[in-house]
Order: structure tokens, then sequence, then C-alpha cells
């Protein structure tokens, strides 16, 4: 009779034989591994550093990432990543051809090991469907079934950042605890793209303070948006330094109601460039101001100083992942409440005053040394 004492690259099997207990060492030898990244855009940023953490454990095999559609680009110029696998979020009525194409992918793919950063039954569902060998997740959402290493959550999970989260997976392939962190890659040409975004608007040589003033989440994210245009025309006005405003396509009528408010000098970018031309401008910001959001991890991510505002949420969990942050977060009774919307006073929020992030921006300008925090290490 055997039993599995880990699973993994490095496991150990036990035989009873004769009534003794034999230690055996089995090591796996994955060839062909699938990583389905997490959804929203923070979260697959703050999955990153699994990457590396498999890549270090099989440095010689093919690892596909997959994800949705319009995620695909997190993951250009990444040297941990062989292939992307992307898909679209099944709806309407061609769920079932979408459904479909996303298992014929996979099997094509002749995956002998996946691993499983989302949480849903659907994930993990479409691994088994496809034939994936060996399956590793969370064993959460009534999944357990589908999954042949099926990994149990802490029950003090929300205790720690989510990079740990995800990290507690790896550990399950024998993985020795790592301090990676999430980051995102750009090549020379793309970074010379987002110079020549910027030159259109006249920026050469001027620091840029990128500020994102939106939340994918819902409003009880966000900062009051005429505190945003407060800290942005005190920016600027000062000397060579452009205001840079970031957003996507469904957040460009709340930046374009801040930006009307703001000197021509300001830019609006909300819903005029891809994702990787946001990685890369964020990138070339001195300081980046941002509600708790994906633009708030990418910033993170491509090493740009930081500003976070936090209110509903937990900075603990999803902080930026990173000593080159300054977060402010006003700790009142009823925070963090994860609501989308705030049902009374809203007063997390208001409660962080213009001057004071102005002046956190100010110093990470001037003073970026003793700007440093100490990093996460939770675990």
């Amino acid at each position: 009779m055997y039993k599995f004492g880990g699973v993994g690259a490095f496991f150990t099997l036990y035989n009873n034989f004769n009534d003794k207990e034999v230690k055996i060492q089995v090591v796996l030898k994955f060839e062909r591994i699938v990583i389905r990244m997490p959804n929203w855009i923070g979260d697959c940023v703050m999955a990153t550093p699994v990457l590396t953490d498999v890549r270090k454990a099989f440095p010689k095999a093919h690892i596909t990432v997959m994800c949705l559609k319009s995620m695909a680009s997190l993951f250009s110029c990444d040297q941990d990543v062989d292939a992307v696998l992307t898909f679209e979020r099944p709806k309407g009525s061609g769920k079932r051809a979408i459904k479909q194409e996303i298992l014929k992918k996979l099997k094509e793919g002749r995956f002998d090991f996946g691993l499983l950063l989302t949480n849903s039954f659907s994930s993990a569902y479409w691994f088994w469907q496809a034939g994936v060998k060996e399956r590793m997740g969370f064993s959460r959402d009534a999944r357990r079934f589908f999954l042949t290493k099926p990994v149990d959550i802490l029950p003090s999970w929300q205790s720690f950042h989510q990079v740990d989260v995800y990290k507690m997976l790896v550990g399950g392939l024998g993985v020795e605890r790592s301090r990676t962190k999430p980051r995102l890659f750009c090549s020379a040409d793309e970074i010379r793209r987002a110079r020549l975004i910027l030159k259109n608007y006249g920026v050469e040589h001027e620091s840029i303070i990128g500020i994102n003033p939106t939340a994918s989440y819902g409003d009880a994210k966000c900062w009051l948006p005429e505190r945003f245009v407060e800290v942005a025309n005190r920016l600027s006005q000062r000397p060579n330094t452009r205001v840079v405003f970031f957003g996507d396509k469904t957040s460009q009528r709340a930046v374009g109601s801040i930006c009307e408010k703001l000197p021509e000098s300001v830019i609006n970018l909300a819903g005029k460039t891809s994702l990787k031309d946001l990685i890369c401008l964020t990138k070339l910001c001195q300081v980046m101001l941002s509600n708790d959001s994906g633009p708030m991890h990418i910033a993170a991510a491509t090493g740009a100083p930081l500003v976070a505002l936090f209110g509903s949420t937990n900075e603990v969990l999803t902080g930026p992942y990173t000593n080159k942050a300054t977060i402010i977060h006003k700790h009142v009774s009823c925070s963090p409440c994860y609501l989308r919307t705030c049902p009374i006073d809203f007063k997390c929020m208001k409660r962080i005053e213009t001057d004071e992030v102005y002046e956190k921006i100010i110093q990470w300008l001037e003073e970026p040394a003793n700007c440093l925090s100490a990093s996460y290490v939770h675990l």
C-alpha cells in the first residue's frame, strides 16, 4: 500500500512492507506545464512570482501560461514563459463554442502538469476534461474531485499577502520558499513606443507623475475625484513636471471629468493606450499615485515608486508587494469592508487629505532613499 507524503518535483512515497514503513524518494520530471492565471489584472500581476519559481524548479520544461486574451501582453518578453494560451470569457449564445475551443487548446497542449492559481470550479473542470495528467490547485469551490494534487488552504490565509498565498501552491511542488516579487517586462521597442506616446504630448525630459484615479472593482476603492483634482493641480504647477492620468475604456468618462478641471498641460491617456503601453508608461513614471487596483500592482511590478491609497480593502492582503511604496490607509472601524460601494459616510477615504498625499509624492521625487519601506515577507 502506498501513500503520498507530499507532491510535486520531489515527494516521498511510503511503502508498508512487512509492517515496516520505508521511505522512497521520487522525482517528478514534468515536461509540459500549463499555469492557469487569475482573471483580474492585479491578481494576475501578483501571481507572476510563481512563474519564476516554477521555472527554477523545472528549468527544461515547456511552460505555458493560460490567461484571458486581454491579459496576454502581461507575459510578452517573459523569459520564464514559453507560450501563452489565451481564451475569451464564455458568455452569451456562443458560450458552448467558446468552451469547446478552450478544451481543444488544452488538449492540443498535451500537458503533463497543470497548476491552477484560480479557485473556480470551471477552471479545474477544464483541466480534468482536457486530460491534463497532474492537476494541482487549492481544494475550494467543491472541485477536489478534479484535482490529482489538491492543496488545503490555511484557515488563516487572509493574514498573508496574496502573493504568498499563490506561493503556498508552489510549496506543494517541493519548491523552497522564495522571496521572488511580481515582475513585468518591456522590450526596448516597447519602451521606445511609450516614449513616443509621451513625446506626442510634448513630454521628453520632464519628470512624469502618473495618476490612476479609478478601480474596476467599484467606487469604494476610489479616493474622491475632487481631491485627485487638487493634488494634480498642485503637481502640474511644479517646474519640469508633467502629470499623466491613466485608465481603461470603462473609466474614460470618470477620468475625463477630472481632467477637464485641470490645466491643459495635464495629459489624459484613459482609454487611449493598450495594456502593454500602460506597463511601459508606468515604468517611465518618477512616481505613481493610485487606488488599490490593477495599475497599482503594475506600478509595483515595474519598479515605479508608488503612493497607494487604501480604504475598503486590506493592504496586508493586496498591498503593493514592493519596498518602493507608501501606503496611506486610515484604519476606521468598518475598514476593510470589501464592498463595491460605500453604504454610509465613506470615512475611510474622506480622512485621506490632499496635503498628506501631495507631500508623500514630493518625498518620492526629492528624497526617494528616505521613502523605501520594508519588503513584504509574510511567510
